[in-house]
């Protein structure tokens, strides 16, 4: 079985500023547009994603956060997803 993990460290915002295009984005190309604009520092503290493969005959992310099913955790599936090409 191979895995592979990603660490994403802990951000604190010193100023912040919303930046929307619309109340309720249309588009892909909208929703890159969203975000914050700000400052701040990086703490040691943050979260880490493993992915475990195993020979299967096709492909499936199952996202589990303290051993409960996640299914709204979507940023969490896409990061699994991008590891899952990186190891096979």
């Amino acid at each position: 079985m191979e895995s592979a993990n990603a660490f994403c460290p802990g951000g604190i915002s010193s100023f912040f500023q919303a930046v929307t295009t619309s109340p309720i984005p249309r588009s892909f190309d909208e929703v890159c547009r969203i975000g914050a604009r700000g400052g701040g520092f990086i703490i040691d503290k943050g979260v880490t994603t493993k992915i475990s493969v195993s020979p299967a005959s096709e492909s499936q992310v199952e996202v589990r956060i303290n051993n409960q099913n996640a299914p709204g955790a979507k940023v969490t599936h896409e990061v699994c997803s991008l590891l899952l090409e990186k190891v096979m």
